[in-house]
Parts: C-alpha cells; structure tokens; sequence
C-alpha cells in the first residue's frame, strides 16, 4: 500500500492531485504548524491573463497556532468576492461553471477552520475527478506528539503500516531514501509529464489553481492529466 501526506491547500494545483491519485491512502497534515505565504489559505487564477491570487481571510494566524486551529472570518464579504472573480474570470471558458459551482460548495460549506476548508476543496475536487484514494487527517493521532519533518512521517508510515512512501518531487531535498529503507519503507517523488492547455490566451501560464484546469478542460482530459506522472 502506497502512502501519501501534505498539509491540505486551497484548491492546489494539479501537481497535488497527482500525489493523492497515486497512493491508496492520502493523508491530510491538519496538526502542524501555520506557515506563513504559503497555499493553505490562498491559490492563484488567471484574470485577464495575469495571476491573481483568492485569498481566504483568517483570525488570529500565527506560527504559534497549528493549521487546523487558525480560525477562517465568518462573514460572506469575502465569499460573494471570491466567486464573482472566479465567476468572470472564467466567463468565457468552456468549463468555467465546474470551476465556479465546485469553489461555491467549498465556501458555503461552513467549515470554521482553514484546515477543514483547504481539505475540504481537495475533498469536492476529488470527488468530481472520481479519484478512489482514501482521504484522512493526521490529527486523528496517526503521528506521535512531539515528532518533526522526516520522523513525523516515518511515524505516519509506521502507524499506517505501509511499505511504500510517495512524496512530491520538491520532498527531495528533505527525505532521504536511505532513511526510509532503514525503516522497511520504499520512497518514492512524483515527476509530472508535461502539462499544458488552452487558457484562452497565447502564453501558458503554469501551477494555477486546479480550478483554472477545471475551467478550461473536460473532466475527461484534466483525469488524463492527472495521471500524467511517474514514480521515481
């Protein structure tokens, strides 16, 4: 059984999906430490040929809180903004309406904290593209308390009982394959094939949102794309 973990994104690029597509077992790093400027709280689209990022508002953020406790605004300000970007964003895309439908379950689903929302919009995603991986969260107490970087995900491993470990391509600087076979465990990165498609423009521009392959692409291609990958 091949394991997979990542904090949860809002709405990640394609590039995520290929990890959760290939394991049996996809786990949702809920339980570690907020990080600054990164995709838990926010991804990029493409707005007039440029990339715009959707934020989502939070009380309280700090590097001394763990992802699933830093609370989301509870207010539809920012909400009805979100979708009318996305909304006329992708007007005149073909799909552009999966794009839009998908982001409004995602932030009408009255989740409280970015944790539960970013996991929630790899959830609705999922689903569409019938991805059969098993989606979990680390905070259920797959990982000993205490444990950091490559030893907490040893620990997952352990606990999940699995031989084979997959990780994404840029995990390659901080998990040494020698380590996990010491451990009885295979490691294995992601390498994507080459992506690229229409976006209504000349220039294409890479890693936006999943929602922006959705909007341009049929169900059908962007499941080709996911599995556009390999196991090194």
């Amino acid at each position: 059984m091949k394991v997979g973990v990542m904090q949860p994104y809002f709405f990640p690029y394609i590039g995520y999906f290929q990890l959760v597509t290939a394991v049996k077992v996809f786990v949702c790093l809920d339980d570690v430490a907020w990080v600054q400027r990164g995709f838990v709280n926010r991804n990029r689209v493409l707005v007039k040929g440029k990339a715009k990022w959707l934020t989502v508002p939070m009380v309280g953020k700090s590097q001394n809180k763990k992802i699933g406790e830093v609370k989301v605004v509870r207010d539809d300000k920012w909400k009805r903004k979100m979708l009318k970007t996305v909304e006329q964003a992708y007007a005149r895309a073909p799909f552009g309406s999966v794009a839009v439908d998908l982001l409004n379950i995602v932030v009408e689903s009255e989740q409280t904290t970015i944790a539960k929302l970013a996991w929630k919009s790899v959830e609705v995603v999922a689903e569409y593209l019938e991805l059969e991986t098993k989606l979990v969260a680390s905070s259920v107490g797959l990982a000993e308390r205490g444990l950091k970087g490559q030893e907490r995900i040893l620990s997952i491993c352990k606990r999940l009982e699995t031989a084979e470990y997959v990780n994404a391509i840029g995990g390659q600087k901080l998990y040494s394959k020698k380590e996990f076979a010491k451990r009885g465990i295979k490691l294995w990165f992601v390498k994507s094939g080459k992506i690229e498609y229409t976006q209504g423009q000349d220039e294409f521009v890479a890693k936006m949102s999943i929602l922006d392959v959705l909007a341009w692409n049929s169900k059908g291609k962007v499941k080709k794309m996911v599995d556009n990958y390999k196991l090194i």
